[in-house]
């Protein structure tokens, strides 16, 4: 398999993986060289632009990882805990995707629904820390900051949005604290977490 990921053949990957596990899969002595064939199968898929298979590749090794209890001190931990990191970074792509004020009358329910993506994220990048494999956890738990992070950042530079025109600057200003108030938290939980 290794050989194909250097030569970039990305359909002899997902080849050479699906045969291994045919011929050596069902033998507890290679349990976790199954695990990292079907996470390199993932990643076949995943540089051959085809998201969807990847994502059924990344699930059936993690299904496969606790099928055959493999521990956190196995070789397969790392792939385990790397596939459960890329899966987040798709629910971090979603976050990252959605915009505030794309209409005025519903601000509230966007910031409501950006917030609570926000802790959706943060909850997925957790699930890799149950590996506890130092590089994918560190890298959750940056992901986790960042995600807070851009949170806090898009409150703080939220334009104006008017609920009635023209608007009164005292208004401004208040919704412009209200902002700062909600921002402000998120940013300092960003900053302990780095």
């Amino acid at each position: 398999i290794e050989v194909y990921e250097k030569m970039q053949d990305w359909s002899a990957v997902i080849k050479a993986g699906n045969l291994f596990r045919r011929k050596f899969g069902g033998e507890a002595k290679y349990d976790e060289r199954a695990v990292e064939a079907l996470f390199k199968i993932a990643e076949a898929h995943a540089e051959s632009k085809n998201q969807k298979a990847a994502e059924k590749a990344y699930e059936k090794a993690l299904k496969e990882f606790h099928k055959r209890n493999l521990g956190v001190t196995t070789r397969a931990a790392y792939f385990a805990a790397k596939a459960r990191f890329l899966q987040a970074g798709q629910v971090f792509a979603k976050f990252d995707a959605m915009k505030f004020w794309k209409n005025p009358k519903n601000w509230k329910q966007e910031i409501d629904a950006k917030t609570k993506m926000e802790a959706t994220v943060a909850k997925a990048y957790k699930t890799v820390l149950e590996y506890k494999q130092a590089e994918w956890t560190l890298a959750a738990l940056y992901h986790i900051a960042c995600t807070k992070e851009r949170l806090a950042r898009s409150l703080f530079d939220a334009p104006i949005v008017p609920t009635k025109v023209p608007v009164d600057p005292d208004e401004r200003v208040m919704y412009r604290h209200w902002l700062t108030d909600i921002a402000e938290p998120i940013e300092d939980a960003a900053v302990e977490l780095y």
